[in-house]
């Protein structure tokens, strides 16, 4: 395959038809394309494709792709509707992705109550159930589309709204998914906080963040983020990202040069947790406190998980430390997620803070740095406001170096190729967010 992808670049006949026959779109571009015929772009031609999608095998694409259908219709809603209802009942074997749309494209019908009304196959006094998300992957389409509506929702499924709305009986699991999304909608916005007073976050990363929009600097906050971050790293479930998410959340609503609040300063007192620490390197670098339970946490009979220990490093280490913590960080997860890592906001405050720790990031990208470090060191300082001067020549050279070549706009093609393009269009996206 690699001795195809290189030929491919060389003879334009074998670029066309590898293109052609080997290289479907992704997923993303995919529903980047359903997206934006939803968003009114593109002709009859592009609006017709958008009809096979029972046909689609990610949920999240077919969601987006009923949702354009129905939303730029030409026949009677009536047939639509009908194919919708069919959707609801699809056999196991494709049930989700199918089911979700079918949902998606009676959201766009206004069609709610025709849901309502559905019972499941074997028991007909059982009500229906969709569910946004799952163990493994939430429906970000069909959540965001469902918030937007959410006055119709509860028009039309009353207080049994978010049960309808679930599988697995995992309530926080559906509002995480609505979360994000329900902030800028009032009707959502009451719902899920109504929801989280009534029985808490559950630990969920997205119902945190919401909480924070929502009642910032509030006691309540204070109390939920405290409960969150009181704990370890153990794996790769939403604990980590809760842990990681509500520590940066305490930094930044609550955070100060002096000492942290009474409260978490009583967790302070006894032998603080991993995340405690963290929340203390973070929020209050100056504090009194932090000295002592950094090492008691060093002490201890286990070192702590690599993604919290680079941004301790990054909180309070000297420059040149912190930085090399950062590579060896970013050699780790280029097995994971090569080029683009997600950017821990411990990272882009201590670049925008600290000019040692800038400039050492800047020379590594005027020396030309790996891909991966050399496409986040690009980003960080972009999103720090610091993407300047000679580093940011440097970055603009790597970028047209990167994306040079004859089929650029197949984007798609990119499956095949080296990681060449990809470095380029992470580039090119820190040099437009650059000032």
């Amino acid at each position: 395959m690699t001795v195809l992808a290189q030929g491919a670049r060389l003879s334009a006949r074998l670029r066309g038809v590898l293109f052609e026959q080997l290289v479907p779109l992704s997923r993303t571009l995919r529903r980047r394309l359903a997206q934006r015929v939803f968003e009114g772009a593109g002709d009859e031609p592009a609006r017709q494709l958008m009809a096979t999608w029972r046909l689609e095998r990610d949920p999240s694409v077919s969601a987006t792709a009923a949702s354009a259908f129905a939303a730029h219709r030409a026949d009677p809603p009536v047939e639509l509707m009908q194919e919708a209802l069919a959707a609801l009942h699809a056999p196991m074997a494709r049930r989700d992705g199918e089911r979700q749309a079918g949902l998606a494209a009676l959201i766009e019908l206004r069609e709610l109550g025709q849901f309502a009304t559905q019972r499941t196959r074997f028991d007909n006094s059982r009500g229906l159930s969709i569910g946004v998300a799952d163990a493994l992957e939430s429906n970000w389409w069909l959540a965001s589309r469902l918030a937007s509506r959410w006055d119709q929702v509860q028009v039309a499924l009353g207080d049994s709204a978010i049960e309808r709305l679930t599988d697995m009986s995992d309530l926080h699991g559906s509002w995480d998914a609505i979360a994000p999304f329900a902030a800028a909608h009032p009707a959502a916005r009451k719902a899920c906080l109504a929801f989280i007073r009534k029985q808490g976050t559950g630990g969920r990363p997205n119902l945190l963040r919401f909480l924070a929009t929502a009642r910032p600097r509030s006691d309540e906050l204070m109390q939920a983020l405290l409960e969150a971050v009181d704990g370890s790293i153990t794996d790769r479930s939403f604990g980590r990202d809760t842990l990681l998410i509500s520590a940066d959340l305490l930094a930044e609503q609550f955070g100060s040069r002096g000492e942290p609040p009474g409260p978490l300063l009583e967790r302070i007192g006894n032998w603080p947790s991993p995340g405690i620490c963290l929340a203390l390197a973070t929020g209050w670098p100056h504090s009194e406190q932090l000295p002592g339970a950094l090492d008691r946490l060093y002490q201890g009979s286990s070192i702590p998980p690599i993604d919290l220990n680079v941004r301790l490093h990054l909180a309070v280490a000297p420059a040149a430390q912190a930085a090399q913590v950062l590579a060896d960080w970013l050699a780790y997860t280029a097995q994971q997620a090569p080029l683009n890592p997600p950017l821990p906001s411990i990272l882009i405050r201590r670049v925008a803070q600290d000019d040692e720790f800038a400039h050492h990031l800047a020379n590594e990208v005027v020396d030309g740095a790996d891909a991966t470090r050399l496409a986040t060191y690009a980003r960080v300082l972009s999103a720090a406001g610091r993407l300047q001067g000679t580093a940011r020549s440097a970055a603009r050279s790597a970028c047209e170096e990167a994306l040079e070549g004859t089929r650029v706009q197949a984007m798609a093609f990119d499956l095949l190729a080296s990681e060449s393009r990809p470095l380029g269009l992470a580039l090119l996206e820190a040099l437009d967010g650059a000032p």
